[in-house]
């Protein structure tokens, strides 16, 4: 058995009217190392998230 890392892609979609940047941080903080990629877009809510979390 290898001692690998596993890295995550990982999709963040939702709702238009989502704006809980504290849960939505919270929730994602436990992945923070796991993670390689983000996929999202500049849609309003849920999707925008992840771009204002990485460009702070």
């Amino acid at each position: 058995m290898s001692n690998s890392v596993i890295q995550l892609k990982l999709a963040i979609v939702g709702s238009r009217t989502f704006n809980d940047y504290e849960l939505l941080t919270s929730e994602l903080a436990d992945l923070a190392n796991s993670v390689s990629e983000v996929v999202s877009c500049v849609s309003k809510g849920a999707d925008l998230l992840p771009v204002v979390i990485m460009s702070s």
